[in-house]
């Protein structure tokens, strides 16, 4: 048995953000360091900013069909921890997550295991405790579907 569905949309996420690069027409760095389910704080080490932290968060049915097809909505939040300080962090974190839009929107089908992405907003915030790191979050949906019991199946 394959991967599910929900594990290969992430497997490719993660690769397509991989490719964020100045050498690949983007503003920044940040698809040298992708990770999926790491904590942020594990990535604050300066050397290795900026970093991209990727999480599918919920993975909600919005339509069971009785054809035997389950059309579902992949959550996914991914984390841009950003090293500078002042307005140049904030600067780089609206780099980056005009990044992540421009990456996510390449092929929104994701070589067609899916139907849609969405792109459902971002947030900036200063780190409390360090002062010095810009986290930004960034949300989007993939809309997909696959065989009512059978996850790694496209319909």
């Amino acid at each position: 048995m394959g991967d599910s569905l929900r594990q290969q949309l992430v497997e490719k996420v993660a690769a397509r953000l991989a490719t964020i690069s100045v050498a690949n027409g983007y503003r920044s760095e940040a698809g040298a360091q992708v990770h999926v389910w790491r904590p942020a704080s594990a990535v604050k080490d300066r050397a290795n900013l900026p970093a991209l932290v990727i999480r599918d968060t919920s993975d909600e049915v919005t339509d069971a069909r009785t054809t035997g097809k389950t059309y579902r909505a992949l959550g996914f939040e991914i984390d841009v921890v950003v090293g500078e300080s002042g307005e140049v962090a904030a600067e780089s974190a609206r780099h980056i997550i005009a990044d992540v839009q421009e990456a996510i929107g390449s092929d929104e089908r994701w070589d067609s295991l899916a139907r849609l992405s969405q792109w459902d907003g971002d947030s900036m915030v200063v780190d409390q405790a360090e002062r010095k790191l810009v986290l930004a979050q960034v949300r989007f949906t993939i809309l997909y579907d696959h065989g009512r019991w059978t996850p790694d199946t496209r319909v």
